[in-house]
């Protein structure tokens, strides 16, 4: 009874409010070279174009192995990749970026290696001419047609630069500070420039004949970093949303529809620099991708509690490791948006860096083709009790729509991997299999389980995967592992929490140990249908020992009050269920002071004499 109550409560918690669910198809390969010394990718060095017109979008990426270079991949329209030609870089690793610069419909690149750029004209079936290189174009690069002639044209650095169409290019301007993006944001349909002057933002507006009228501060704007435009707040007009320098915040400034803007509004936490904007889940709001992490968009300029999509396709175990194994060193580098497989919605294309053993590393691009919405999660993993990310190892609660066909509930101390119709399927990269997760409690809109250390990571330094992939089947339909990731967290640091039964009331049970040893169970709240009340336990005959539940405090309660200061008989880790019994993670996952993370812990008190 006392496992059954515990996690019948944690069936009650309320969900976030989350309209739409987010699914995903998990990572696959556009490039994925392997292993070898000296690999990897820049921030941004991937482009997206239908290079070879066959209604197919397509990648160019610039990486590096020994060597600087770039490459094409053709898309198959199904979210896999073919190679296509490599164009060569000769001097440092540089930024790939697309446009039609001279103006024959065919999509060319331009790779940027500050202050070179070199021009591969596309030729519109795949392939590319020699490279034109231009010796005068110092990063950041901003692309587009500033002259309105068909043609594009480049802002480099501060010098806004217009193009022939042969290669060549004209300086037109040059403006007080560099170039961040372009767009149009006082819906005239010619574009306008963001620029950071100093610490600032400014808006420069175009005049259709590739100059700009003299820059204006956007109020608010300065230290913020990785801007980003469009429609977040739902009133048809362009908005600017940014990070604080520190990240602890979102800024997002409503947009006039005349180039002036209001004050910001502030969304907490961040989880990465900013790359892309869409709407992945159709519900008709811009969401944020920061970092691995897409922040659900309300509508209102404000984003929810970040879904994770997890893009690390490679392993990173003992097979690159090497004899001795080591914690995996993995970045992102970007993420870009766009339909890889052509059903109109949104997918991600992901750069990242995996280091290996004896300074190896694989820089990779993967493609996570969207799913959204429908039998998805809102949230896969989270702590019902931090409201934050979870702890690998512990008790779980998953948020979504149609997650399961029915509600049920595990019987008590027996979790089950099949349960009210469905299964959890948890997923490495570095291993072969997924495992099933332990479930507690099921209903169409909440999964409580546990993240198992026994079949997936936890204090084995040999599994360095950083996500798990979680994915549900509903049993007697075929399984296709569509879902979403949970990062990979060995440590929490916050307060001890008790968990509840509603209403305030405390998760509890107790019991009254006779002289001979009987022990009887003793009403301490009674559950029906969702309402909870307190029943005052009976303190008159024999001793009654009351036991609560919760988190963060395995070794650390000293007493218990029940109306009086009463000794502490026993305070530890409920290790019935597996997943919630773990020991400390090793120090190099550890994330600031050391402390007990977000599992199951009891704590017993003597009541009654």
């Amino acid at each position: 009874m006392v496992l059954a109550r515990v996690l019948l409560l944690v069936g009650l918690i309320a969900p976030p409010a989350c309209p739409q669910s987010f699914s995903f198809l998990p990572p696959v390969d556009a490039y994925a070279p392997g292993y070898s010394r000296g690999a990897g990718m820049c921030r941004y060095c991937f482009a997206v174009a239908d290079f070879n017109h066959d209604g197919k979008a397509d990648i160019v990426y610039a990486f590096t192995e020994f060597t600087p270079t770039a490459s094409v991949a053709f898309g198959n329209g199904d979210g896999t990749f073919r190679a296509g030609p490599v164009l060569p870089v000769n001097q440092s690793l540089g930024r790939p970026y697309v446009a039609d610069f001279n103006g024959d419909g065919n999509p060319d690149i331009a790779i940027s290696n500050s202050p070179f750029l070199y021009l591969f004209l596309g030729d519109g079936s795949g392939g590319f001419s020699a490279p034109i290189s231009y010796s005068s174009c110092p990063s950041p690069v901003v692309i587009a047609d500033f002259d309105g002639d068909g043609k594009s044209d480049l802002v480099c650095g501060q010098s806004v630069l217009l193009g022939s169409g042969d290669g060549a290019f004209r300086t037109s301007q040059s403006l007080p500070g560099e170039s961040i993006l372009a767009g149009d944001l006082n819906e005239d349909s010619k574009p306008d420039l963001l620029l950071r002057v100093g610490a600032d933002i400014k808006v420069a507006l175009g005049k259709g004949n590739g100059t700009f009228d003299a820059a204006v501060l956007v109020r608010g704007t300065s230290f913020l970093q990785e801007v980003q435009i469009g429609d977040f707040n739902s009133d048809g007009h362009v908005d600017i949303v940014g990070a604080l320098i520190d990240t602890s915040e979102i800024l997002m400034f409503p947009g006039n529809g005349d180039s002036t803007f209001r004050t910001g509004i502030h969304t907490a936490g961040l989880y990465g620099f900013i790359s892309a904007a869409a709407d992945f889940n159709r519900d008709g709001k811009l969401d944020l991708i920061a970092g691995d992490a897409i922040l659900p968009g309300n509508g209102d300029g404000t984003f929810r509690f970040p879904i994770y999509y997890g893009p690390v396709s490679q392993s990173c175990g003992m097979a690159q490791a090497g004899p001795a194994p080591i914690p995996c060193d993995y970045y992102r580098t970007t993420t870009l948006v766009a339909d890889f497989n052509g059903d109109g919605l949104p997918d991600i294309a992901a750069g990242y860096v995996v280091r290996g053993f004896q300074n190896t590393a694989a820089g990779c691009v993967t493609v996570l083709l969207n799913d959204s919405p429908g039998d998805g999660f809102t949230a896969p993993a989270i702590s019902p009790i931090t409201w934050s990310l979870p702890i690998v190892g512990a008790l779980v609660t998953a948020f979504g729509e149609n997650l399961a066909p029915s509600v049920a509930t595990a019987p008590p101390g027996s979790p089950q991997t099949t349960l009210g119709g469905i299964r959890l399927h948890l997923r490495q990269r570095s291993q072969s299999a997924d495992a099933l997760a332990p479930l507690l409690y099921v209903s169409p809109s909440q999964i409580n389980y546990a993240i198992p250390p026994a079949s997936l990571v936890d204090t084995d330094p040999s599994n360095t995967d950083p996500y798990v992939w979680v994915a549900i089947e509903h049993v007697g339909t075929p399984y296709t592992s569509k879902g979403l990731s949970v990062p990979r967290t060995f440590s929490a640091v916050y307060d001890p929490f008790f968990f509840t039964v509603g209403s305030g009331l405390a998760a509890a049970t107790a019991v009254s140990v006779a002289l001979d040893g009987t022990q009887t169970s003793v009403p301490v709240n009674s559950c029906v249908g969702g309402v909870c009340t307190s029943t005052p336990i009976n303190v008159s005959g024999d001793p009654v020992y009351l036991t609560l539940y919760g988190t963060g405090f395995a070794s650390s309660a000293a007493s218990c009050n029940a109306g009086q200061t009463v000794p502490v008989t026993y305070t530890g880790r409920a290790g019935q269920i597996a997943g919630l019994d773990r020991q400390p993670a090793p120090a190099e996952y550890s994330r600031g002071p050391r402390r007990d993370p977000d599992r199951m812990h009891v704590c017993g008190c003597l009541v009654s004499k």
